[in-house]
């Protein structure tokens, strides 16, 4: 019965797949995120994350590239970069089903930092667009439990006589996600350099 619970867990947290529709912004677009699907498929993430990353720098307001960059970005364990994707990408789908699955993807992304709080919100949203996901149902159920205890237990270490200490923010800002992207764009260039470094010695001979 355990492990039957674990895997249910394991499987429940995941995150839904990339997103991999035409997006509208162009044929050199759609060629940069396709390549970037690809490598995902092939669960090449680093290199999927640099394409969503040249993508991004492109159309920062295409929800399929901000999606796709969190989904990647949660499979490496960056929740807390990977929820400022997913939010990125609920302003700006149109679909509900698709907003549903960001919202779902932002509530794990939380789960796994235990800011239970916001992923009650976040899964209480997904099922406001999309009553039948039994998942987003089961992981509400599963937050609002985590965040009653957390709850009682901040209340069992806070002093009496001392005031609630603020939540605290989000780390990952407009500023810091351009930062992310940079860093991307720095290593595929280092990488670029040594490859054509690799090709100006191959006519060389140790005599």
């Amino acid at each position: 019965m355990i492990k039957k619970l674990i895997f249910l867990l394991l499987i429940t947290f995941a995150v839904t797949g990339i997103i991999q529709a035409q997006s509208i912004f162009g044929k050199n677009y759609n060629s940069i995120m396709r390549k970037g699907n690809l490598d995902y498929k092939k669960g090449k993430y680093e290199d999927a994350l640099k394409k969503y990353g040249t993508a991004y720098k492109k159309r920062q307001n295409d929800p399929l590239v901000n999606y796709n960059m969190g989904t990647i970005l949660y499979k490496k364990g960056d929740f807390d970069t990977a929820a400022y994707f997913f939010d990125n990408a609920i302003k700006y789908l149109k679909d509900p089903v698709l907003k549903s699955k960001a919202y779902y993807n932002m509530g794990n992304s939380y789960m796994r930092q235990k800011k239970f709080d916001k992923a009650t919100e976040s899964y209480s949203n997904a099922l406001k667009y999309n009553p039948a996901d039994e998942d987003s149902r089961y992981n509400l159920a599963y937050a609002l439990r985590n965040l009653k205890q957390q709850k009682q237990q901040q209340q069992k270490q806070q002093p009496q006589n001392q005031p609630p200490q603020k939540e605290k923010k989000d780390k990952i800002d407009q500023n810091q996600a351009q930062e992310l992207i940079k860093s991307l764009n720095n290593k595929e260039q280092e990488q670029n350099k040594r490859i054509q470094g690799q090709g100006n010695n191959t006519n060389t001979k140790d005599w």
